[in-house]
């Protein structure tokens, strides 16, 4: 079952005004390389999920609720989830353990600590640096920063560095960014190869004495096609009624279609000018959503089965199937009998072998190599 927001089943029911929106994310990521990767931080609240720092899921959730007094009891706050599903079901991200400052900095400064010693205590200083969230992949070229903030509060980082570093933890490359004022960042960069891990420092706080918030900062390769972009979008399912029933145990098989503008000619085959090149293939990952702009409601997860792309026009058709539905693409062989093959013996006589060969200025004497003088 889909869970409704209720603000939208209220946008669904005007007579007048009702206007839904759709938008679909294709993930063109090479599963067998991105579960490599890992994330780490130097500054973690104890409830704070780095797996969905590279999900490819931007948006949160919900309204998390926090213990810097910034949370009302009005019911549009709400407990961060803690179970497996609930995790895997609800986005968060990341949150960093300090808050910001009075101005919303958060600045290296020397924390004091004491240490006992034989007469009275001594104290020290300990540095403390900013937040920063890292990344770390398999070598691979980076040439996008797409970092998204905290959405459902209305949070997000003004003043923040983005370094990348290679296998040997030097690094390659950082951009400064100064005065952001939005919940989400993207830019693009000069293409840079054999990046492996991307840190996220925070340096200023759009809010004074609150949590650094990401719930996404991994430049994976994907792409999200919404607004105008999307033509149309069907999610069909079936299901097997022989009977005119729906017994226990009767499956759905479902089918996604979507057609969007190919902007800038990004899905073409042969534009080796493309982040998508060589990546616009079967298989790809499917996720259509629809919603009201704000609340968006996932209708599942789709694996592209067919991709018409014309040459003389601008719009793609990308057809895909769920896993049920996939299963009849497999090619399988009911009642063949396999006969094992026959015992082979390979006898080999290395000895023979080696005397029977010959090389200039050696003589072989048993199992011995000896130079030979003339």
């Amino acid at each position: 079952m889909i869970t409704v927001p209720s603000s939208l089943k209220t946008k669904i029911q005007k007579l007048r005004g009702r206007k839904l929106q759709a938008r679909c994310r294709f993930d063109f990521s090479d599963t067998s390389i991105d579960n490599t990767i890992i994330g780490y931080s130097n500054n973690k609240n104890k409830i704070s999920y780095y797996s969905q720092l590279y999900n490819g899921k931007e948006d949160v959730s919900q309204k998390w609720m926090s213990l810097d007094g910034s949370s009302k009891l009005d019911g549009t706050y709400h407990l961060a989830p803690e179970t497996e599903s609930g995790i895997e079901k609800y986005e968060m991200g990341w949150w960093s353990e300090d808050l910001s400052g009075d101005n919303g900095d958060f600045k290296t400064h020397k924390a004091k600590a004491f240490k006992k010693r034989s007469f009275g205590r001594y104290s020290f200083g300990l540095n403390i640096n900013p937040p920063s969230v890292f990344v770390n992949f398999t070598p691979r070229q980076v040439q996008e920063i797409n970092i998204s903030f905290d959405n459902a509060r209305l949070e997000y980082a003004v003043d923040f560095d983005v370094i990348f570093y290679d296998i040997n933890n030097a690094i390659i490359d950082s951009h400064s960014v100064v005065g952001n004022s939005g919940l989400k960042y993207n830019t693009s960069i000069t293409p840079i190869l054999a990046i492996c891990i991307m840190e996220l420092k925070i340096k200023k706080w759009n809010e004074v004495h609150r949590n650094a918030k990401v719930a996404e900062m991994y430049t994976m390769i994907s792409m999200m096609i919404s607004g105008s972009d999307i033509i149309s979008l069907q999610v069909i399912e079936d299901r097997e009624l022989s009977d005119k029933s729906l017994p226990v145990g009767t499956t759905a098989s479902g089918t996604c279609v979507v057609e969007f503008y190919n902007r800038s000619r990004l899905f073409d085959w042969n534009n080796k000018e493309s982040r998508l090149y060589n990546f616009v293939r079967k298989g790809v990952k499917m996720f259509p959503e629809i919603g009201d702009g704000i609340n968006w409601i996932p209708m599942g997860t789709f694996y592209v089965e067919e991709w018409d792309i014309p040459v003389q026009d601008i719009v793609v058709t990308a057809t895909g199937l769920d896993l049920m539905a996939s299963l009849d693409d497999s090619e399988y062989t009911t009642s063949a009998a396999i006969t094992a093959p026959n015992d082979q013996t390979f006898l080999i006589d290395t000895n023979v072998e080696w005397i029977s060969a010959t090389l200039n200025g050696t003589q072989a004497v048993g199992n011995t190599l000896m130079m030979r003088f003339t």
